[in-house]
């Protein structure tokens, strides 16, 4: 018997909305004012995972510059970069289906909490929501965020799906226990989401649409 969900958590960059411009327009001012050079680097896999993580890959030697460098980027990105996106198409009527059928449907993002609500008001996308947990002071690993959300809103882990375009997010759900589904349409890559465990990997929102519709729970 197919397993019923009555909980989704979406991602936010990557699978919600193309966040790409923003946020490399924001990564590369930094890389330029500590010393580094973005183009060295696959840019794609620095959208997803925590920012304190990006750092510590481009200065690896340098904690001084990895601490510098987080606050910089905050600020350039709240001044030039947050609203430097589009939401991908449908993905707003997806959440919107899941509410109708009685589904919680929140976000956990590694984005900085505060500004993952500010973009998700402007997208258009807060109201199909119920939460928002994202990135805070002590939260900064995927499965915290995750585990923030399944504590706060008492979710049933065993019933509720992570939904994300990186592996990072397959691994988070992985560490707190529930079940994942990839997509590709964002900013990661199959060879990476199939190293962790997932019940599906999907190609588009239409495709997860399906593919979760048929697998959540109705009043």
């Amino acid at each position: 018997m197919t397993k019923k969900y009555n909980a989704v958590l979406l991602d936010l960059d990557g699978t919600i909305s193309n966040t790409y411009r923003g946020i490399v327009k924001c990564l590369d001012a930094t890389c330029k004012k500590f010393g580094a050079d973005l183009s060295q680097y696959n840019v794609k896999k620095f959208i997803g995972p925590p920012l304190s993580s990006t750092f510590k890959i481009i200065f690896p030697d340098d904690e001084q510059k990895q601490k510098d460098a987080l606050p910089f980027y905050r600020a350039l990105y709240i001044q030039d970069g947050i609203y430097d996106n589009e939401m991908y198409t449908g993905i707003d009527e997806f959440a919107k289906g899941l509410r109708e059928r009685g589904v919680k449907v929140g976000v956990a993002t590694s984005k900085y909490e505060k500004y993952a609500v500010e973009v998700l008001k402007k997208l258009g996308m807060l109201q199909h929501l119920d939460f928002v947990s994202g990135s805070e002071t002590g939260r900064v690993n995927k499965c915290d965020i995750i585990n923030n959300a399944l504590e706060k809103y008492k979710i049933d882990k065993d019933r509720c799906l992570m939904i994300g375009d990186t592996f990072y997010d397959l691994q988070g759900a992985e560490i707190c226990g529930i079940d994942a589904v990839g997509v590709l349409y964002g900013f990661g890559e199959r060879e990476d989401m199939e190293k962790y465990p997932h019940i599906a990997i999907v190609n588009t929102v239409e495709e997860l649409k399906k593919f979760v519709y048929e697998r959540v729970d109705r009043f």
